[in-house]
């Protein structure tokens, strides 16, 4: 049968074929990934990033007896575990709000590529992880700033960590209303404080008999690398480590305390008999919550990672919410303006857009997909200043676990390390901008140097989504009112939140 079309047909045709092929406007691109994000439940990650049944562990805890990855040591109404809400792409930073002047996709490019001063697919570039390992024999390595986590067993001492001067367990001593943090904790005997003379060096634990998390910082160079031998088990009768702690400490009630809202937040408990002064210096990420906020131990880097982090970068551009307490400014630097300008402030939130289907399309190897995945649902604060203009490293520094307690019990390395060796970099598809790489993190290092160094760019070899789609443009910073929101969530009361 021979089909006639009329004027009006053939312009209504047209106009449904314009209609269709219109390239969609940016809010209603935000608006499609809204809505997939918002169809995204929380669950576990694909079985080709989980090697393991990882889920299934259960406290007293040991290093042989690690928490599994989905453990966090704080209340459910935690501001760290939400995840970002689907329309946070639909509220990017409002600089002129904060009195800042880059946006947010100008914060991303400083954030993602020092500014410009890497290249997004050097696979030594900005967004490098630092998963280290002690040296060959178990000692601490040169290369190790992480933070040893031990976890305490019945008949372990117990020590009094506390404010002593303005070298221990610093805190605003000008406010009379806020109390010297004073706290006992069980802690294994000689406990070691990774690291060498010249650096930074942390020292952390879980005190299982008190639900006890707590965290001690130092700034090199280091002298002690051992807490003193204690043979006392009476929580009334501590051993006291004035003198030998760090410049920064931390104690919070597992399950009990809120991890975060702090400024600076220390209170009065009484735990064993014993009162204590418990808190931290309020900066509610690296340091708050009692050191532990952001810290992704090595099951999470293997099992899939279920909050948010918190992550170096070498200076940041003023400070919003959540974060309470000042990082290393970039206006301190030479940088020419409007570089010093451009990072993002204290406290912003960055985090992708890529929805689990996105994700899974890309075909990354399992460690790769672990950190894609979990910069999408929870983000990372980068707050860990170095005075530097590098990028951001997502997992690195304060951020990441030491290996040193588990060499010490088990003398031999995690598994995390023979997992990572040999794992490929990037995504294999076709469309990706670079090829796979092998990740090679040594394993015969000589000392000092920690036998096993991983130092990858987790965001090598994205491949884009379609013809002309840019990596940066998956990346935001979102506006604190989206932070706000996710903290109404959970006991919040903010009334500019969106």
């Amino acid at each position: 049968m021979k089909v006639h079309w009329t004027l009006l047909q053939l312009i209504v045709i047209a106009g449904l074929v314009i209609a269709v092929t219109r390239t969609p406007t940016l809010i209603e691109r935000f608006a499609s990934i809204a809505r997939v994000r918002a169809q995204s439940a929380p669950k576990p990650l694909p079985s080709a990033a989980r090697p393991r049944a990882p889920f299934s562990r259960s406290s007293p805890f040991s290093q042989s007896n690690r928490p599994p990855a989905n453990w966090y040591p704080y209340p459910k109404n935690s501001l760290w575990t939400q995840r970002i809400p689907a329309d946070a792409p639909l509220h990017d930073i409002k600089p002129a709000n904060y009195g800042l002047s880059a946006s947010s996709s100008i914060m991303v490019n400083c954030a993602l590529t020092g500014c410009g001063s890497y290249n997004i697919d050097d696979p030594f570039g900005a967004m490098r992880s630092f998963i280290v390992s002690t040296t060959t024999d178990g000692s601490p390595s040169q290369n190790d700033q992480g933070k040893p986590i031990y976890y305490s067993q019945p008949g372990d001492p117990y020590y009094r960590v506390r404010w002593q001067s303005n070298e221990d367990c610093y805190y605003d001593s000008t406010n009379q209303s806020t109390p010297a943090i004073d706290f006992v904790v069980q802690i294994p005997n000689e406990a070691g404080w990774p690291g060498t003379s010249g650096t930074d060096t942390f020292l952390s634990g879980y005190d299982q008999s008190q639900g006890i998390f707590f965290s001690m910082a130092r700034t090199g160079p280091q002298t002690l690398f051992k807490l003193p031998y204690c043979a006392s088990t009476d929580p009334k009768k501590p051993c006291d480590l004035s003198g030998k702690v760090g410049s920064s400490c931390a104690a919070a009630r597992v399950n009990l305390d809120k991890d975060w809202g702090w400024s600076p937040g220390l209170y009065s408990v009484t735990i064993s008999g014993v009162k204590m002064n418990l808190g931290g210096p309020g900066d509610n990420l690296s340091q708050g919550a009692a050191g532990s906020l952001g810290l992704t131990r090595f099951e999470e880097l293997m099992d899939g990672i279920f909050h948010a982090a918190s992550s170096d970068i070498g200076c940041v551009t003023g400070q919003v919410f959540p974060a309470t307490s000042g990082a290393f400014q970039c206006s301190k630097l030479n940088h020419p303006p409007p570089q010093a300008n451009n990072f993002p402030p204290n406290g912003a939130l960055l985090y992708c857009d890529y929805t689990d289907a996105q994700i899974a399309s890309m075909n990354l190897p399992p460690w790769q997909n672990v950190m894609l995945t979990w910069l999408c649902h929870y983000g990372t604060y980068p707050s860990v200043t170095d005075a530097t203009n590098h990028g951001v490293w997502p997992i690195s520094g304060d951020a990441i676990e030491s290996e040193l307690p588990y060499f010490m019990a088990t003398k031999q390395h995690h598994p995390i390390f023979a997992w990572l060796q040999g794992q490929r970099l990037g995504s294999p598809n076709s469309t990706s901008p670079v090829p796979q790489i092998t990740m090679d993190c040594g394993g015969n290092n000589s000392k000092p140097q920690s036998a096993y160094r991983c130092s990858y760019n987790v965001l090598y070899g994205i491949p884009p989504l379609m013809p002309g789609d840019s990596l940066l443009r998956h990346f935001h910073i979102a506006d604190p009112c989206i932070v706000k929101r996710m903290a109404n969530a959970v006991g919040g009361n903010y009334s500019d939140a969106c």
